[in-house]
């Protein structure tokens, strides 16, 4: 799936930076609970039935192989725990500002 969309960009002479964050199970509930979550996100209101989601998906579903994707040509993990929205829109600039000069 992803390489199609890679092949999208690719045949317009674009190139695409696939970026996968990852965050701890405690740092997800937590924000699942945010408001600024819950006013744009109405399916994580049901806070209860959303929680279990999360709890449930991770139980069966590989978000973050432990090895990158071969077949993607720019791509960036990023544990984002600790890290605000901005710290993490940083990282990401700064990944393509690098695949943009090379």
């Amino acid at each position: 799936m992803l390489e199609k969309i890679q092949v999208v960009f690719q045949s317009y002479d674009q190139e695409v930076l696939f970026v996968e964050l990852k965050t701890d199970i405690e740092e997800r509930l937590k924000r699942n609970r945010t408001e600024n979550r819950l006013k744009h996100k109405p399916l994580k209101r049901n806070i209860e039935w959303s929680e279990q989601d999360i709890q449930s998906t991770m139980a069966y579903a590989v978000f973050n192989p432990e090895e990158p994707p071969k077949t993607l040509t720019h791509y960036q993990k990023i544990n984002n725990t600790h890290l605000t929205a901005a710290e993490t829109a940083q990282l990401i600039i700064q990944k393509m500002t690098h695949i943009k000069e090379n």
